[in-house]
C-alpha cells in the first residue's frame, strides 16, 4: 500500500541515552525502523540534527544519514545546528559556526544528503544583544551564499535551506528579508505545532502566514501535536483526528512537503520501548500507529 501523499516525510529524534556511535543495538534498531518506514512508502527522511560540538551525538547523526542513503530515501534532509549547550549564539561565536556549516556541507554532498539545513531553530539560542534575530537571519543568508559556492564547485544539486521556528515574529522577519533561490537559500523551512494538541486555529494561522509569505518556496520541516518529546494526553483515536486535521491544512494550503516529528526512545529494557514512546496514560500513542501502519494511511 502506498501513501496518499508523497509529500509527507518523517523526522527522527531521540530520547534517553547513550546516543553515540558505539551503541550498536540502538543503531541497528534505527536501521530496522528506517527499512520499515521505507516499506510503508515514505520517501522523505530527516535524521535528527545536532551540534557539531557533541563528540558522540554528531557522528551518530551522520550514521543515520548514511543509513537513510543506503536504504534509498529519495530525499534526505540533514545539517548541523547550534543547540545552545555551549552557550548562546553571539556575534563572536557565529563565525566559528559558519565554518562548521561549510565543513558539514562538504560531508553532506559526499554522503547522499539532498536537502542541507544550515541550522535548526537557532533563533532560540541567539543572545539577541550582540546578535539580534534580524542579524542572525542575515548571517544565515551569508552562510547560504558560501554554501552555494561549494555546491557549484562540486556541481551538486543539493538544496540549501534553514529550518526555523514558526512564531509570528521570526516568520515575519524572514518574510521581510526574503530569500533568493540559487543565490542564498533555495527554500525556507518552518516548524509549526500550534499552542497545544487541539489548537487547529493556531496551527492554521501559523501555516497560512508562512504560505502567504513564501508560497512554494516554503516547506514544513516539522509538525506534530506537541513540541519535542512532550507527552500526548489525548487517546490515540483523538490524536489521529487532530493529526488528520493538520495534514489537511498543510495540503489544502499547497505545501509540497512536510515532515512529521517522531521521537524514538534510546533506552529501556522492553524492546518495544526502544522504538516508540508511551503516553502518560500508558497506551501507545500515535507514534506507534505510524510504525505499525495500522492507521497512518488514513491520514496521509
Amino acid at each position: 500500500m502506498g501513501l496518499k501523499w508523497d509529500g509527507i516525510g518523517l523526522v527522527m529524534g531521540f530520547l534517553g541515552s547513550p546516543i553515540n556511535p558505539s551503541n550498536t543495538a540502538l543503531l541497528q534498531s534505527i536501521y530496522e525502523d528506517y527499512k520499515l518506514i521505507k516499506q510503508l512508502g515514505f520517501q522523505l527522511m530527516r535524521p535528527g540534527a545536532t551540534d557539531p560540538g557533541f563528540v558522540n551525538a554528531y557522528p551518530f547523526s551522520k550514521i543515520m544519514v548514511q543509513y537513510a542513503a543506503e536504504i534509498g530515501f529519495q530525499k534526505i534532509m540533514w545539517g548541523p545546528t547550534w543547540t545552545g549547550f555551549f552557550g548562546p549564539l553571539t556575534a563572536a561565536s557565529y563565525p566559528g559556526y559558519h565554518q562548521q556549516v561549510l565543513d558539514a556541507l562538504e560531508w553532506a554532498i559526499a554522503n547522499g544528503v539532498t536537502e542541507f539545513a544550515i541550522g535548526n531553530e537557532m533563533e532560540s539560542e541567539v543572545d539577541n544583544t550582540t546578535l539580534t534575530f534580524a542579524q542572525m537571519i542575515e548571517e544565515i543568508k551569508n552562510t547560504a551564499i558560501a554554501c552555494q559556492a561549494i555546491k557549484a564547485a562540486h556541481n551538486s544539486d543539493i538544496k540549501i535551506t534553514y529550518t526555523s521556528t514558526a512564531g509570528s515574529l521570526i516568520v515575519n522577519l524572514w518574510i521581510s528579508t526574503g530569500i533568493t533561490p540559487g543565490v542564498d537559500l533555495d527554500y525556507i523551512c518552518f516548524n509549526p505545532y500550534g499552542a497545544n494538541q487541539t489548537d487547529i486555529p493556531g496551527f492554521f494561522t501559523d501555516c497560512k502566514r508562512i504560505w502567504d509569505g513564501f508560497g512554494t518556496l516554503a516547506r514544513l520541516s516539522e509538525f506534530n501535536l506537541v513540541i519535542d518529546s512532550q507527552p500526548k494526553t489525548i487517546p490515540p483515536e483523538r490524536q489521529e483526528i487532530e493529526i488528520s486535521k493538520r495534514i489537511h491544512i498543510i495540503r489544502s494550503l499547497g505545501f509540497e512537503e512536510a515532515y512529521f516529528y517522531v521521537w524514538k526512545k534510546a533506552e529501556g529494557s522492553n524492546p518495544e520501548n526502544n522504538s516508540l514512546a508511551l503516553s502518560t496514560g500508558g497506551y501507545r500513542d500515535e507514534f506507534w500507529s505510524i510504525f505499525s501502519g495500522r492507521r497512518w494511511f488514513k491520514n496521509v
